[in-house]
């Protein structure tokens, strides 16, 4: 791994981080009662690209296997 390749995972590992507790933060105000499916999907789709990008930084010797990438 080049010193680019890991500073490009750590920026895009601690950009997901934040951006995933963040989201875990607004879903926990969602009830089931609740009529917000919208947001939840909204949601769960930045969850999914943060985790994306996870996966598509990290160095190929890592071969992170993730469903659907």
């Amino acid at each position: 791994m080049t010193e680019v390749e890991l500073l490009a995972f750590q920026d895009q590992l601690r950009n997901s981080l934040s951006s995933i507790s963040g989201v875990a933060e607004a879903l926990s105000h969602v009830g089931t009662e609740s009529t917000d499916y919208c947001m939840c999907q909204m949601l769960a789709n930045v969850l999914k690209d943060d985790i994306e990008g996870i996966v598509s930084t990290c160095p190929e010797e890592w071969d992170i296997s993730y469903p659907g990438i």
